[in-house]
């Protein structure tokens, strides 16, 4: 029996256990919105006008409205606790005019996260596991995984581009107040083999533990999140994370000036290595992450003049963030409301192989592509403790300024953005 088999036959015997009669379901509504306005003033490296959101070499416009976040959903649970799940549904970026990205413009919705969990716990109740199923984000890359409710910037953090996973498979999870600690299989995250194939595609695998101190040294941090909206405490939490992208498969295409193109497979095994440490101190919050990817591509011509011929290549890339936030109560404005004031420094290179020459555009994601960016936010919350859950009312005002790695490329960006979860 192979691996992938035997764990498969594993969650299996985990979920087995069936309902008992009085062990209800009961459910609750979920949703985030995110309602986005975003000006932009952006140069290619020939000086040329650049349209982050819409991803081509042109003006921008005024003003761009768009829904960064459309998401609803329901979360169940049985009375016992035994069993959990989701099911989100999302239309994320919806109005957002992307030539890069057409299908982010959609106003349709699909599906987000549906999976199925069954929980266990020690008898004294300080440890617990879960073996779960479906469709959701790997315990990996905190920048994707969240909570995004409790974020200190509008903006996403970069290391959301190098393997962010959510795909369907089979975790599991064990949680304390010191560790949290989780494993996932997924599919790979180009999962989608050209018909010429001549080998099956590979899984995605990825394990992350997260550790802070204990409780009786009051640097404990039993949740992960960027900020707490300034609510009073104090600790430390390191994450260390490892992924593995095995054997994505895409079709390769050689087509020469003079002469007939060449056609065949390519397959790709990614490796990520991720690190982050994260302090808070009362209203101070701050986070320092690093990240390395390589990806190790083969490519198997098989039509063409190239046909039968065999191709190897390399490429890594790296990321760094530094960032921080500090909170006051604004109770001269609404009783219980707090701001935070942040600011954020990105380092990225994509191909760390072409640093020399490598004059990228911005990009159409919240941050840029290869280079430097620098980010100053203001953030309202609604409700001081809004933070604890990333539930609630908050509004946030941002500005990046990203300068390429090589060239002159640059963009200046402005946006404001308003939260609701529920």
């Amino acid at each position: 029996m192979n691996r992938p088999v035997t764990a498969l036959a594993l969650i299996a015997a985990g979920l087995t256990p069936a309902l008992h009669a009085e062990d209800a379901i009961k459910g609750s509504l979920t949703g985030t919105i995110q309602i986005r306005g975003e000006y932009a003033n952006a140069y290619q490296d020939n000086a040329g006008p650049y349209a982050p959101s819409e991803g081509a070499n042109a003006k921008t416009d005024h003003f761009d409205f768009y829904l960064r976040r459309a998401r609803l959903g329901a979360k169940f649970e049985s009375t016992s606790k035994q069993w959990s799940g989701s099911f989100i549904l999302r239309a994320d970026r919806a109005d957002q005019v992307s030539a890069a990205t057409s299908s982010a413009a959609s106003r349709t919705p699909v599906l987000h996260q549906v999976f199925v969990s069954r929980n266990f716990q020690n008898s004294e109740g300080t440890v617990k596991y879960a073996i779960q199923a479906g469709l959701d984000y790997a315990f990996f890359n905190r920048a994707d995984l969240g909570p995004s409710g409790a974020n200190l910037l509008p903006t996403q953090r970069a290391t959301h581009s190098l393997s962010a996973t959510r795909g369907t498979g089979i975790g599991f999870r064990t949680a304390s107040k010191e560790i949290k600690f989780g494993v996932d299989i997924q599919n790979n995250t180009g999962d989608g083999a050209p018909s010429s194939k001549t080998e099956r595609e590979g899984l995605w695998y990825s394990t992350r533990i997260e550790l802070s101190p204990p409780e009786s040294t009051n640097w404990n941090i039993d949740k992960y999140q960027e900020t707490w909206a300034g609510a009073e405490g104090q600790g430390l939490l390191l994450g260390i994370e490892v992924g593995y992208n095995q054997k994505d498969y895409t079709a390769a295409a050689n087509t020469p000036v003079n002469g007939p193109p060449s056609a065949g497979d390519t397959l790709t095994d990614t490796l990520v290595v991720g690190g982050d440490l994260l302090f808070r101190w009362n209203g101070l919050v701050a986070l320092a992450e690093a990240r390395w990817q390589r990806m190790f591509a083969h490519t198997n011509w098989t039509t063409g003049p190239l046909g039968g011929q065999n191709g190897n290549s390399e490429a890594s890339s790296v990321i760094y963030i530094i960032q921080a936030g500090y909170a006051l109560p604004t109770d001269f404005i609404s009783e219980g409301s707090s701001s935070e004031v942040a600011v954020r420094w990105t380092y990225r290179d994509a191909v760390r192989e072409n640093r020399s020459t490598e004059a990228s555009l911005f990009g159409t994601q919240d941050y840029g592509n290869s280079g430097q960016s620098y980010e100053f936010g203001l953030t309202y919350y609604d409700l001081l403790d809004m933070a604890k859950d990333g539930k609630g009312n908050k509004t946030g005002i941002v500005y990046t300024n990203w300068h390429a790695e090589s060239g002159s490329g640059k963009a200046h960006i402005f946006r404001i953005q308003h939260q609701v979860a529920f």
